[in-house]
């Protein structure tokens, strides 16, 4: 088996006991352009990001997506950000059939995340866990499906400034939450980014997150919680959703792509 994910994916090979391919999304600054690579790239890539007025993103094209489905023995399982934020999904299907018109015979899935962040974490750690149990690709196919159709994904950051570059927040609009210190709170429907609430500080705004977290349900479930450098948030997060009986958690530092649409000093969770 080998899993195949576009940047949006914070996990990077190697992985131990999983063929794993990551194709990087580009990001491109004012004066600058960046493979999402690795996280070995940050310091320097945080540093343009914030002199930047504004950034570009592009994803993987159909034939990365076509090399990196060649040479494998067993299924194939993509992974990529939500349809509705970018073209890479659309790129892996390409890639697909491109491989298949070239008479290539794995079988091959690609999953919609739907989200961003801790979604695709998850995605990737359910695909390893169903394959390990033996699960056919019909049924990791369709266990999975559904697996992200239940997914809540919301993140917070105490920096607005790329909401703002993204136009998500009006000049206006971003002025005022910065004097007034008022954080969005936001989350992920249908794989579009909603704003879900506001809230004046940081501890009143990820309380507000944590709140939405354990109503939707954390007994016995499993969390990813994908930072930009906010360990402080992101520790709060995971010690208040333990205590609620979440069973799993993975905990990881965003890479290029996340960072870009995390900002600095962010935390995105997603809860199965």
């Amino acid at each position: 088996m080998r899993i195949v994910s576009d940047s949006s994916l914070d996990i990077r090979p190697p992985v131990e006991g999983v063929d794993l391919v990551v194709i990087p999304f580009v990001i491109t600054f004012d004066h600058s352009e960046w493979r999402d690579l690795d996280w070995s790239q940050l310091p320097e890539y945080e540093k343009d990001m914030k002199k930047s007025k504004g950034f570009k993103t592009a994803c993987p094209s159909p034939n990365e997506w076509l090399e990196a489905f060649k040479e494998v023995e067993g299924p194939i399982f993509g992974i990529t950000i939500s349809s509705r934020l970018s073209g890479s999904y659309n790129a892996a299907i390409l890639g697909k059939e491109l491989y298949q018109q070239t008479g290539g015979k794995a079988q091959i899935h690609i999953f919609d995340s739907k989200s961003a962040g801790g979604g695709p974490s998850l995605i990737f750690y359910k695909i390893q866990e169903l394959y390990k149990e033996g699960k056919s690709f019909e049924e990791i196919v369709e266990t999975v499906e559904k697996f992200r159709d239940n997914m809540l994904t919301m993140f917070v950051s105490e920096s607005l400034d790329n909401l703002g570059k993204a136009g998500r927040l009006s000049n206006l609009k971003l002025k005022v939450a910065q004097v007034m210190n008022i954080l969005p709170v936001m989350s992920a429907e249908d794989g579009l980014i909603i704003h879900s609430a506001s809230a004046r500080g940081s501890k009143k705004a990820f309380k507000k997150m944590v709140d939405s977290l354990i109503a939707h349900g954390a007994q016995g479930k499993a969390m990813s919680i994908n930072h930009s450098g906010n360990v402080k948030w992101a520790e709060y997060v995971k010690e208040e959703l333990e205590k609620a009986g979440v069973a799993k958690v993975f905990m990881q530092r965003t890479t290029l792509l996340n960072t870009l649409y995390l900002d600095l000093n962010g935390v995105i969770v997603t809860l199965e």
